[in-house]
């Protein structure tokens, strides 16, 4: 579980590096809020990476509405273990992120997205150890 939660760290410390990724609408608030906007792709990210070190122990993608009914994408196993790379987007706010409505959601792809794919280059560069 350590290593996971190193690559939960290591995937939030290239963020602020990855506002040109980001969506248009998520823009504006990822200013003040450096997590903000990334969820998908963050968590993407972390589920290939995991994946690729054959360390995955069954988390497997979850989103969920918020209060204001954005989605939110993270990862959990069977037994509710929480992997949040952009959780301080909800906590640096203190609001609480959508754990209570998740649900199991496949990625858009079974690959890696090309954002994704750019930010696993970004994360290479900064920790060329991966």
């Amino acid at each position: 579980m350590e290593l996971q939660k190193k690559y939960v760290h290591l995937i939030k410390s290239i963020l602020p590096n990855c506002h040109h990724l980001l969506k248009s609408p998520y823009k504006k608030e990822n200013l003040n809020n450096p997590t903000y906007g990334h969820c998908y792709v963050a968590t993407e990210l972390l589920f290939h990476l995991l994946k690729s070190y054959e360390i995955l122990e069954d988390f497997k993608p979850y989103c969920g509405k918020d209060d204001l009914g954005i989605t939110h994408w993270w990862l959990a196993n069977e037994d509710m273990v929480i992997l949040d790379p952009t959780a301080d987007q909800y906590l640096s706010v203190e609001r609480i992120p959508p754990y209570d409505v998740g649900r199991k959601q496949n990625f858009v792809t079974p690959n890696p997205s090309k954002r994704c794919e750019q930010m696993m280059e970004i994360l290479r560069s900064a920790y060329p150890e991966l």
